[in-house]
This record gives structure tokens, sequence and C-alpha cells, in this order.
């Protein structure tokens, strides 16, 4: 398998400091108008203890693909220090030989994992075949719990992203250092909004990986008909190879690569927004975006000032919680992320005493042009297009508001108005009724 204090001999495990990297070990392929590579990102650092990838990058007119990508998994091989040498963080990155890499087996010498793991490299028949893995081992200890109520047992790596994120394809490559037999068989790609409950985007069962795919390089596969965007996503692991193998019993992915667009910060339904991306910039819509970036940017770094402060100050803070009530974070107490959020509002150079503006959301509203509006002709072209190519998508989305108003109001055409007339019919009959036994009953008692 190999020692990976070897194949971690290039890196400082042991600085506190993230370490720099740049992205160029991922084998490209053929985007589509509007797709982009989400995971692994371009330009980034790692911090290895968090588990996280750090983007800053200012060059990336993108930015907001700037942020922290956190990732997590159900377990990893390790070290018994608890160091996450092969932790998911190690499949987000594009490396061709490191990976994430699921425990052995409680006990053993190398060991990173939760109480309650029970797979082990060499049993028998228990798991289907010699060394066969199945994914949450013996007692289907790690599970995914998803929004319908249903639970998919296996091993599991995510990632959360800084942005909302329509997944369109991704890849998977298993680590090129040893048993190409690992490559997952049966697993599920799943979305999510919160980290807690998810939705499937696409599911794989694969006879023998070996004999469908190269496994010396990523293997692609494309989700149908992707219109939800998610901040989360995860591969949960239910089986490895289609081949038993003495040495098949461990889930073990160099990558896992994302693709798919940028959904404008949406969560939820975001492809009748993708035209907006198309249409010409016109007068006044691009100082707006500048400023509603400005307000948000400037919003968050008055959340990160706010808990900086408040978790720092000893004097003040007692309890140990920040501006929000919650327990004082690392993140919180960070002077390097309260830096990165002001640079995206104003940096500046200072030259003989003199501070001049360079970039940051300030710089770019008094840069954005005011005088770019569009002739009759360009908008007249750009309204033709959308009319031509979204008309049958606008249509049933009108049908569909029409009929969520009547719901609203009540009209007399819609279900609600009708439900009311029944009900209103069935009290109305049932006091009728009433009266009408009582008088009989009346009747009876009185005159007879």
């Amino acid at each position: 398998m190999g020692d990976p204090n070897q194949l971690f001999s290039n890196f400082n495990q042991s600085s506190s400091q993230p370490i720099i990297v740049v992205n160029n070990g991922f084998t490209k392929i053929g985007l589509e108008p509007g797709e982009f590579q989400a995971v692994p990102p371009q330009k980034y650092t790692l911090d290895y203890q968090k588990r996280q990838i750090i983007v800053n990058n200012r060059d990336d007119p993108n930015d907001f693909k700037n942020g922290i990508y956190q990732t997590n998994e159900s377990a990893a091989f390790g070290k018994s220090d608890g160091q996450p040498w092969w932790s998911a963080i190690a499949m987000f990155r594009g490396e061709r030989w490191i990976g994430w890499h699921t425990p052995w087996y409680a006990g053993e010498q190398w060991k990173y994992l939760m109480s309650g793991y029970t797979q082990h490299p060499y049993l028998a028949n228990e798991l289907g075949g010699k060394g066969q893995y199945q994914g949450g081992g013996l007692n289907k200890y790690y599970n995914t719990y998803l929004t319908d109520g249903k639970t998919i047992h296996g091993e599991w790596a995510q990632i959360k992203l800084p942005y909302n994120l329509k997944l369109t394809r991704y890849s998977i490559m298993t680590s090129q250092h040893c048993c190409l037999g690992r490559m997952p068989s049966d697993f599920f790609i799943l979305g999510s909004t919160d980290g807690n409950t998810w939705v499937i985007l696409d599911h794989q069962t694969i006879k023998d990986p070996a004999d469908s795919y190269d496994l010396s390089n990523p293997v692609e596969f494309k989700i149908q008909n992707p219109t939800a965007s998610f901040n989360h996503f995860r591969i949960a692991v239910k089986r490895v190879g289609g081949r038993n193998g003495s040495w098949n019993c461990v889930v073990n992915i160099a990558q896992f690569n994302l693709f798919g667009k940028y959904c404008n910060g949406l969560v939820g339904p975001c492809e009748n927004f993708e035209t907006y991306n198309k249409m010409p910039r016109i007068e006044g819509l691009t100082v707006m975006e500048s400023e509603n970036k400005l307000l948000a940017d400037l919003m968050d770094f008055n959340k990160k000032y706010a808990n900086y402060v408040q978790c720092t100050d000893t004097t003040l803070n007692t309890d140990g919680k920040n501006a929000q009530g919650q327990t004082c974070s690392a993140d919180d107490k960070n002077i390097s992320l309260v830096n990165a959020a002001y640079d995206k509002l104003i940096t500046y150079t200072t030259s003989g005493g003199t501070n001049t503006l360079t970039g940051g959301d300030i710089y770019s509203i008094f840069n954005t042009p005011i005088n770019n509006g569009v002739t009759n002709q360009q908008y007249d072209a750009s309204f033709n297009y959308i009319k031509n190519t979204y008309n049958n998508d606008v249509l049933k989305l009108r049908g569909e508001l029409d009929a969520k108003m009547k719901e609203l109001y009540v009209t007399p055409d819609s279900r609600m108005h009708e439900s009311k007339v029944i009900y209103d019919s069935t009290i109305y009959a049932g006091l009728l009724w009433t009266i009408l036994a009582t008088s009989g009953l009346y009747f009876v008692f009185t005159k007879l």
C-alpha cells in the first residue's frame, strides 16, 4: 500500500501554516458553455488539520469561488496520533497517488476511525467474499439520511462549497499507488443545502469497473437533467470493485472532481436564471450588482469582525460565546479571516503618504461604467432570443404562478374556494338538520 510518510514527504505536515498548492494534476475534460471545474479549484491553500481548502484568488473574475471549502468523511485511515493523512481533503485536490482511504479495522497500528467500525480486510464469507468491501461494515455504522426519510448505508466523504452549484458532471479516480480494484462499484452522489439531509443526484451500479473503464484515468459520469443547486456534495459508497481480493476491502479514491454551473447564489431550481448571464449588460444593472455585492461583503465583514472582537476579549466575554450566541470557534479568533473579508471591501496602496484605491467592492463601484446602455437593435435581438428560446418555459411558469395565486387569494375558480363552499354548505346543512330535529322533538313532547 505504501508508507504515508513517504507519499506525503513533499508536504510539511507538522507546520501549522497552510501549504500553497497550484492544481496541475487534473485531467481536463471538455466543458459545455457556462460549465466550469468547481473542485478542485485552480489555485488554493490547504489546511490539513482543519480539512479545509482555502481559495483567495484576486486574479479570478469569478470571485464567488473564493472562500473556505470544508471537507469531511465518515472515517479515514491514518496514524495513531490522529494526523489525517488519508482524510477526504486528499481526494479534492486532483492528485493521482494520494486520496481518501478508509480504515482497515479497529485495533490496527495505523488507525484514524470512529468507534464501532468493524470492517476487516480478510473476512471470508460474511461480506460476500474474501476481502470484498461492503458499505458501512458489518453493522452498517455509517449512514446518510435522505430528505424523503430513507437511509443509505456506507462510507461517505463530502465537501461544502462557499457558493451554490448546479452539479452537471463529476469524475472519480481510485488511487494509483495500489489496487485499482478499489474503484467504487455501487455508490451515490448526493446534494444538500444544510449538510444534514440529502438528495440523490446520481446512483451508479457497475458490475466490474475494471472491465468497463480505464481506471488509470478519471472516470466521468454526467448528472441526468440537473436542475437544483446545492453547496454540500457527498459520495456514499456501498460496494467497491467487482472482483474479490484481499486488498479490495477499503475505499481509496484519489480524485472526486466536480463540474457544474454557478447558480447566482440561489438555492433550489436555477435553470430559469441562466438566461440572465446571456443577456447584454444594460445601463444601471451592473451598478446594482456591484452595490448588492458590496452590501453582502460588508455584512460578512461585520459578522466576522464582531465575532473576532467578542471571542478575543477575555474581559467582556466570560461565557465563550460569539456575537451569534454560539461557542467561539478557531475561525472566530482568526484575524486572517477578518482581514480577508476586509480586503473584499477595499484594498489600496500607499505611496508618499497617499493611499490609492486599487481593488475591492468600493473600487468596483467607482469604476463601473454607467453609460453602456444598449441600442434598440440590441434590445430587440435579446428580447427575441429570450422569447423564442424560453417562451414555453415562461408560459409554464406563468401558469403555475397563476394557479398558486388563485389558491393564495381564494378566487372563485380556485380549489380552495371550492373546498370552502363545500365546508360552509356542510356546516349550514348540519345547522338546518339540528334545527329540524330539535323542532320535531319539541313538537312530539309538547303536542302529542
